[in-house]
């Protein structure tokens, strides 16, 4: 178990980084955690999940019409799932990447509902609709592990199953009367999928629910095509007596960049920040990628930022939340605000103020995130797709 030194000093949505649960490094560490919280035998009240949940789909064999047949049978999502209990307590549960996982009792408040990415009502509204009000009342019963072993699963045109194939971990929370929430874990996905299932059946007509996922621009803890990520980064060659992480958790999140990575759409990313990531960019450190020319900020490639270039950026973001905030933008600087009011997922969106403002806040939050938990790193990587 990797404890991590945060206080829970959350200001209007969660952050990874402000969140004290500590980091159970495999599934008999999360088993034993869940039971020292007391919380078997207590009686559900409700579920919620912090930031946006994204809702998996499965076709109907007899479809025919497009449209037609389509079920939701389980959401992705990458912030904590929590379970709330008739007296008052709550499960905050983040299962991430492989067999690690965080969790904590009632630190998270319950008006606290947007993360990297902003809530949408549509996840809840699935619970309910598959539980009713039946779904009040239940007690949980116990947690098991259940590891799936792909390797030995045999596929009908493949003679041999595939190599490098590893084992998948599900975390199943058992409730009375055959209700269960099952947990999966990507082994090299930084978000989880969420199941339940109710006599072993969970899902619904997708034309049920009310509410339609929309589309956000957010930050992600997942890179996905065309995306600029942000890493803590130390040098490959750096002598290994001169680094001497003060923490455990400070060495975990520099192996494994778990949580510490942010990416966002390539195509969504401010312009304003690519200008302000040009302005600070440490000219020396980035020359050897620059042969012939200045260096300058490469959107598709690697590049570099000591912790006092970083701070300078976000330094310049925050001015600029702040004229936003203010009002005291130009027409012209306005423009360049919001002329990167696209996405590449799905569709293009028009941008509004509030949600540029908002990309621009959990960059800061994010970025100044890494640099506390990671104090010994050399800087801030930002790598274009």
């Amino acid at each position: 178990m990797i404890p991590v030194p945060s206080t829970n000093n959350f200001d209007k949505r969660f952050s990874w980084y402000r969140w004290s649960a500590p980091i159970y490094e495999n599934s008999e560490e999360v088993l034993e955690a869940i039971k020292k919280s007391a919380v078997i035998g207590k009686r559900l009240k409700s579920v919620r999940i912090i930031g946006e949940a994204t809702p998996s789909f499965f076709i109907e064999k007899s479809q025919q019409v497009p449209g037609e047949g389509m079920k939701v049978n389980s959401f992705v999502a990458q912030e904590p799932f929590i379970f709330e209990f008739e007296d008052g307590t709550s499960l905050e549960f983040l299962p991430h990447l492989e067999k690690h996982a965080r969790l904590a009792c009632s630190t998270i408040p319950v008006d606290i509902k947007d993360g990297l990415s902003p809530c949408s009502p549509l996840s809840q509204e699935y619970f309910v609709e598959i539980f009713g009000e039946r779904w009040r009342r239940y007690a949980l019963k116990n947690v098991e592990v259940v590891n799936i072993d792909h390797s030995k699963i045999t596929f009908p045109l493949r003679a041999q199953p595939e190599e490098n194939q590893e084992c998948e971990i599900l975390y199943r929370f058992k409730f009375e009367n055959d209700c269960c929430f099952e947990f999966r874990c990507g082994t090299r996905r930084r978000k989880y999928e969420v199941f339940f299932k109710r006599n072993w059946e969970g899902s619904i007509l997708y034309s049920q629910l009310k509410t339609k996922p929309v589309n956000h621009i957010s930050w992600e803890i997942d890179s996905f095509g065309g995306a600029v990520n942000l890493y803590p980064y130390v040098h490959e060659d750096i002598n290994e007596s001169d680094f001497s992480p003060t923490s455990s958790l400070e060495t975990f999140i520099l192996d494994n960049w778990w949580g510490g990575e942010v990416c966002v759409d390539g195509e969504a990313l401010p312009m304003c920040l690519c200008e302000l990531f040009d302005k600070h960019l440490d000219k020396v450190l980035n020359q050897e990628s620059w042969t012939d020319a200045e260096p300058v900020f490469e959107f598709y490639g690697q590049n570099l930022f000591p912790y006092e270039n970083m701070r300078r950026v976000v330094s310049d973001v925050r001015d600029c939340i702040e004229k936003l905030n203010s009002n005291t933008l130009t027409a012209e600087e306005k423009k360049e605000v919001l002329q990167w009011a696209v996405r590449a997922f799905y569709h293009k969106v028009e941008v509004t103020e509030n949600e540029s403002q908002r990309l621009l806040e959990v960059f800061c939050e994010s970025v100044e995130g890494m640099m506390n938990l990671c104090p010994h790193a050399d800087g801030i990587c930002v790598m274009g797709p």
